[in-house]
């Protein structure tokens, strides 16, 4: 009987809300009830390095009205490497968009033809080629997206591509894992691949990283949380047919798990980075690692303590920093400037959850944050 009634309290207390919440929805999740704006969404952007954050959603149109991306969700954000004030967001089931100058707002990138795009990378050597990926397939453009091409796509439909990694040194080389757990390489840009190592566990492949140091390294994350890393060649010559096995030769495979798992992290990967100086960071749901010699020994950082159902949603380093370290769960901002000895906290300017933090690589005071309901 008391279940009944609280049932009609909580009922009638809904219908008082309804007229209260014009513009936002009320999401019911394990934590209570969590108002949601209908419109602070899509991306923030902070100029202090997190101090403090405005939206940075607006859409202008030709007729001069301003739509805005903040019913959006952000599934990723990219920092145009030849560029750093260029920037291309991928929108939940809403496109690729890209800016120029993130406070004067937004524009689609009206001809990729598939709007389910999960991650966009540019190529470092060419700033109008792009590779996004959706679903099965990869997307191609050279010419700043006036027109895609399918470059890449899986024969299983429920495959799905999870992350892609540019050759830096010779952008010709091309890395994508998959959900099945392979990593496939490309030596011509895209137009052909192969297969070159899948992992033991079959864990889909959430990261792939080519070291600042050294284009031969990769660093490999599943999504157990599990690291790898191997070498593989950089200096590919796709018309030299004599050299292709050795173009596609997998080396030094680096198997990390065994210190990681002394850590007790878990095994819910939430994200893998590396700053120039070669350190790498791993977080899982609820913790943080450090190696600062390429993934042969690992520390675990000190995070503030939270609520047994608080997670990290993504985590993000300076570059030229990485005594500067954030990460955001679904309503805080964590920071450190001295490498997780004490850290900081900002609410989120937002009733919606973090998905996404970068770091501005030309100025690490600007922080980009984008936002999920989820």
């Amino acid at each position: 009987m008391k279940n009944k009634h609280a049932k009609l309290i909580l009922f009638a207390a809904l219908l008082v809300l309804v007229p209260m919440l014009s513009g936002c929805s009320l999401s019911v999740t394990s934590k209570g009830a969590k108002i949601i704006s209908a419109a602070d969404g899509g991306i923030f952007l902070s100029e202090n390095k997190g101090e403090s954050f405005v939206q940075t959603s607006a859409v202008p149109t030709i007729n001069g009205q301003v739509r805005s991306l903040g019913l959006e969700d952000v599934k990723d954000i990219t920092v145009d490497p030849n560029d750093p004030q260029t920037l291309y967001l991928a929108v939940s089931g809403k496109g690729l968009w890209t800016t120029s100058n993130i406070k004067n707002g937004w524009s689609r990138l009206e001809n990729l033809p598939d709007n389910n795009v999960s991650l966009v990378r540019v190529d470092p050597e060419s700033k109008c080629t792009l590779y996004t990926l959706s679903d099965n397939q990869i997307l191609k453009t050279t010419n700043c997206g006036k027109d895609f091409k399918q470059v890449y796509q899986d024969d299983n439909p429920d495959t799905i591509l999870t992350t892609i990694a540019i050759d830096w040194y010779n952008s010709r080389n091309l890395y994508v894992g998959n959900s099945r757990g392979d990593i496939l390489k490309s030596i011509d840009a895209g137009n052909s691949w192969r297969l070159i190592k899948k992992l033991e566990s079959n864990s889909p492949v959430t990261k792939l990283i080519i070291s600042p140091q050294d284009s031969r390294r990769i660093f490999v994350a599943s999504v157990r949380g599990e690291v790898f890393s191997f070498i593989s060649n950089t200096n590919t010559n796709p018309a030299n047919s004599g050299e292709v096995e050795a173009n596609f030769a997998v080396n030094d495979w680096q198997d990390f798990n065994s210190v990681i798992n002394s850590l007790n992290l878990g095994r819910n990967y939430r994200g893998l980075v590396i700053a120039n100086n070669g350190t790498l960071f791993l977080a899982s749901k609820n913790s943080i690692a450090r190696s600062k010699d390429q993934g042969i020994t690992w520390e675990k950082l000190n995070l503030l303590p939270t609520d047994t159902e608080t997670s990290i949603n993504a985590l993000a380093v300076n570059q030229d920093n990485p005594n500067e370290i954030y990460f955001v769960t679904d309503n805080t901002l964590f920071r450190s400037s001295d490498g997780g000895v004490s850290w900081n906290t900002k609410k989120l300017p937002t009733g919606r959850s973090g998905s996404k933090l970068l770091v501005n690589y030309q100025n690490p005071a600007i922080i980009y944050l984008g936002i999920s309901k989820n």
